[in-house]
Parts: C-alpha cells; sequence; structure tokens
C-alpha cells in the first residue's frame, strides 16, 4: 500500500513538473514571439504595434532587461513628445541589468536630446567607465560637455575618440571647433583639415568644416587662405552667393576693390535677389566715396544705387539700411538718411552704428536730448572699444550743454578712466571735468596724465591752473 502511494506520488510530481516546463517554455515561447514581432513592427517603423508587442513581452517576463529596452527604443523613434516615457523604460533597463552597454548609451542619448547635458555626460561616463573602447560614445561625450560650455573637456574626449577612430570626421570637425574656442588656432586649422579630408564632399560637416576654416583663417589673418577656401566652398555649392560675397569683402579689406567687384558680380549672377550682394558692393562704393574725395560723385552714385536696392529688399538687414543712410547724409539728404536710419532701428539684430549716426543729424539740427539718448544707447550696444573713450566725452559735453552737471562728471569720468593713455583727450577730459565743476577729478585725471606723460605741454599747464 505505502508503496503504491510513492509511486503514484512521483507519477503526481513529475506531471506537475511537465505541467510547469510545459508552462515555462511556452511562455518563454511567448515572450521571443513577441519581442520578434515587436522589433519586426520597429524595422517597418510601426511604433504603436511595436510598443504593443513589447508591452505584451514585458507583462510576461517584467524582470527581463530586454523588453523594457526595446519598448524605450519605440518610444524615442515616436519623438519628443513620447522622450519622457522612452527614458522610464529605458532607465528600468540599466536597473535590471547594470552591465549592459546598449541602455546606457540609448539613457544619455535621450538625455541629450532632452537638453539634460550634465545627466547625458555622466551616463556616457558609466558607459565608457564598463567599456572604453567606443568611439561613438567618447564622442557624444564630448558634444555633452561642449553644450555644457566646457571646451577642454570635450576636447579630451574628443582625443580619446580620434585616437580609437582616426577618420572619424564629425569627431575631427568638434574638436577643432573647441581647439579654436581654446586659441589653439593651429591645432584647429590641422584638426579642420582632417574632417574635411574624411567627410563624404557636400556632406554637412564637409562644409561646417569648411566654413569653420574660413572664420579661423580671418582670426589668424590669413586672408588668402580665407579666400582659397571661400572659392572651394563656392565650387562645391554653385547656387549660393554667400562664400562669393564673403570673398568680395575681404578683398575690399585688403584694399583689392577689383576683385573684391569681381566676386560680388558673380555673387550677383548666381542670387540677382540677395540684399547682401548689393549692401557688400554699396559699402565698397561708401568707403570708396568717403575715402577719396576726387571720385566721390561717381563712386558715391555707385554706392546709392546698389544701396537702395538692398535697401528696399523686404530682407533688408539693419546694417543695410545704415549704410544707405550714410550715403544719403553724403548726398546731403537728410530727410531721407534720418528715415533709413529709422528703419535700420526696426531690424533685429540692430547695427549699433545707426544710433550714433541717428546723434550725429539729431546734434546738427540742435536736437539735443535726442542725440543724448541715441548716444547712450550706441555705447551700449557697440563692441568697438576704441570709441567708447571718443563717445563718453562726447556724452560728457551733451549732458553740459544740457545743464546735466552730475551726469555730465560721470561720463568724463569714464572718457578719462578708457583713454589714460592719449594725453591729449585726458586733456580734454580735464578742462571739460573743470567746467563741471569737478576741480579735484580734473586734477586727478591730470596727475594720472602725467604718469603717463610727464612732459606734455597741455597737461602741466592745466596742473598750474589747477593749483
Amino acid at each position: 500500500m505505502k508503496r503504491t502511494a510513492l509511486i503514484a506520488l512521483g507519477v503526481a510530481l513529475a506531471a506537475v513538473a511537465a505541467a510547469l516546463l510545459y508552462t515555462t517554455l511556452a511562455r518563454e515561447a511567448e515572450y521571443r514571439r513577441l519581442i520578434s514581432e515587436g522589433e519586426n513592427a520597429l524595422a517597418s517603423d510601426r511604433g504603436f504595434a511595436a510598443i504593443e508587442a513589447f508591452s505584451g513581452a514585458i507583462a510576461l517576463k517584467p524582470d527581463a532587461m530586454l523588453g523594457y529596452l526595446r519598448r524605450g527604443e519605440a518610444y524615442r523613434r515616436r519623438g519628443v513628445a513620447d522622450l519622457h516615457t522612452a527614458l522610464r523604460d529605458l532607465r528600468m533597463a540599466t536597473d535590471l541589468d547594470p552591465t549592459a552597454l546598449k541602455p546606457l548609451e540609448e539613457v544619455g542619448d535621450v538625455n541629450f536630446a532632452l537638453d539634460r547635458f550634465a545627466r547625458a555626460a555622466e551616463t556616457y561616463n558609466a558607459y565608457l567607465k564598463l567599456d572604453d573602447h567606443s568611439s561613438t560614445v567618447w564622442y557624444r561625450l564630448a558634444m555633452s560637455r561642449f553644450r555644457l560650455g566646457d571646451a577642454g573637456g570635450a576636447t579630451s574626449a574628443l582625443l580619446q575618440a580620434v585616437a580609437l577612430n582616426d577618420r572619424f570626421a564629425e569627431a575631427f570637425y568638434l574638436l577643432g571647433v573647441c581647439q579654436g574656442q581654446m586659441g589653439q588656432s593651429t591645432e584647429a586649422v590641422k584638426s579642420l583639415g582632417r574632417a574635411v579630408e574624411f567627410s563624404p564632399a557636400l556632406s554637412q560637416t564637409f562644409l561646417a568644416a569648411r566654413e569653420e576654416l574660413v572664420r579661423l583663417f580671418l582670426v589668424l589673418r590669413r586672408d588668402t587662405d580665407a579666400i582659397a577656401e571661400l572659392e572651394k566652398l563656392a565650387a562645391f555649392e554653385p547656387a549660393k552667393s554667400d562664400p562669393l560675397i564673403e570673398a568680395g569683402v575681404i578683398y575690399a579689406r585688403l584694399g583689392r576693390t577689383d576683385l573684391a567687384l569681381a566676386e560680388l558680380n558673380r555673387a550677383v549672377e548666381r542670387d540677382p535677389a540677395n540684399p547682401r550682394v548689393y549692401q557688400a558692393v554699396g559699402r565698397i562704393w561708401l568707403d570708396t566715396a568717403e575715402g577719396r574725395p576726387g571720385d566721390r560723385r561717381w563712386a558715391l552714385n555707385n554706392a546709392l544705387k546698389a544701396l537702395d536696392q538692398a535697401a528696399r529688399a523686404p530682407d533688408a538687414t539693419s546694417e543695410g539700411l545704415t549704410l544707405y543712410g550714410r550715403a544719403l547724409v553724403l548726398a546731403g539728404d537728410a530727410a531721407g538718411a534720418q528715415q533709413a536710419f529709422e528703419q535700420a532701428l526696426q531690424k533685429t539684430p540692430i547695427d549699433a552704428t545707426a544710433y550714433r549716426e541717428v546723434a550725429s543729424l539729431a546734434q546738427r539740427r540742435g536736437d539735443l536730448p535726442v542725440a543724448h539718448d541715441a548716444l547712450v544707447r550706441y555705447l551700449a550696444l557697440t563692441t568697438d572699444s576704441r570709441e567708447a573713450p571718443a563717445v563718453a566725452e562726447r556724452l560728457g559735453d551733451l549732458s553740459l550743454r544740457l545743464d546735466q552737471p552730475k551726469e555730465a562728471v560721470t561720463w568724463l569720468r569714464q572718457a578719462a578712466e578708457t583713454c589714460d593713455d592719449d594725453a591729449s583727450t585726458i586733456g580734454r577730459v580735464a578742462t571739460m571735468q573743470r567746467r563741471a565743476g569737478d576741480r579735484a577729478g580734473a586734477a586727478a585725471t591730470v596727475d594720472r596724465g602725467l604718469q603717463k606723460s610727464p612732459h606734455s605741454a597741455p597737461l602741466l599747464a592745466l596742473r598750474s591752473q589747477l593749483q
């Protein structure tokens, strides 16, 4: 009896084990089928079907990493609106298998897409601690650091990337940009050259690297090299006029007006509706008219013709309208110039010199408050520090004429502090400080000037008068 019971129990246990094995195998088979179905749906760009299949797989095996990884990828492909949901699944995948590389990479990519650059960098670092042989992940780490403003950290990561892949064009391009930002211009030129060499012609990296080379050559005052790069860009992009315009501007700065106009004529042939072409042509003729009185009438007429066409364009720039106003001033049309400057101030980005020109016109007609306000705005916007002393001195003079002695002293002190290498200007500032009633300030300005120019006759005379 006992033996029969034991046999029956064994048979029952075997049946249960077989049933459990069958169920397990069936669940595993269904799990794999759902994963395969989801991957097929992803491959055919059926995102919703893929998510449904991966969700079914997760329900069967909630402790398995793969379902969460694949569903996270499916959500990610659906676009920005689903990135947070994708991140949730991908983080779950990394929690389930902290040593798996793919989920870490995906978490970093989604954080980067969400502009969470610090978190992206942290995740890429975690990946590289497990495996530091991926040039792509080193590059993405560099991108994250670059977006955080850490050009040095980005450079370190990029050097690792190109050491692993010495034909990595995108990495060489970003390396060149970072080196340029850090003042390593020679190294930057080499890196950008490698980017051009290894990227397909006309690819985004190829064109961007050449454009960055132009910028670097201009910083290094290698104008000939910059023009050569622009000519190459013009050849690669026959429909675009911008490289020819930039080459023309460089030639004009070098005093090669003939070559500048030749380049700009080519630009007009390519894009006759581009106002920047006529703006560049007009600037050349305006500079000629202002610098060569003997050629003024002919050059000014050419400037007015070109700048009028630039100003009439719907997408006319603030700079172009300011140039047109300057030409009208030279032609004696103050009312037309005022209108052009007002239009320039309505465009963005604003050309700060429009405020300076408005101030000059206002001062000429005796409208001192308008001139004063325009100069204040100009000083706040201009990036040309060389003009700051003269503008501050001019504001001091206007403040005096507007019976604002305290403000006058403020501007004059600013002028004195920013031009203390110029004995002549220091003397004028000290004289105006004296007129404003600030004798102590005037004496201090004179003493500062004499420290720089101890034998300056005007400053010595002023010191005697103040004593």
